[in-house]
């Protein structure tokens, strides 16, 4: 255990800056492949937001715990949000009824 604190320790801003990258590059990728994009965005802000929270935990020690806390709990509404919004925009995608004629 003590190796992975001592890892985290030394590569955590490299680490985050590759979490922010993979979670853009997902979003990116998701958003152009899909044709239903609704709270694909609040999804991703969410995450994003997310990523921020760990930066701010882990590299700005001066940062308030209130302000860290807050950050986190945004994002994770947000994308919890997003995910609902999209599940539901997807779901009724499925459901629609073909046109009478």
């Amino acid at each position: 255990m003590p190796y992975v604190l001592t890892f985290l320790a030394q590569h955590s801003l490299a680490l985050l800056i590759l979490s922010a990258a993979t979670a853009t590059f997902s979003w990116w990728i998701t958003r152009k492949k899909l044709p239903v994009r609704d709270g694909l965005d609040l999804r991703f802000l969410g995450r994003f937001l997310i990523i921020v929270a760990a930066a701010m935990a882990l590299l700005l020690s001066r940062a308030p715990l209130a302000l860290t806390v807050a950050v986190f709990l945004l994002g994770l509404t947000l994308s919890v949000v997003g995910a609902v919004k999209f599940r539901s925009a997807r779901q009724s995608r499925l459901y629609v009824e073909p046109p009478k004629s």
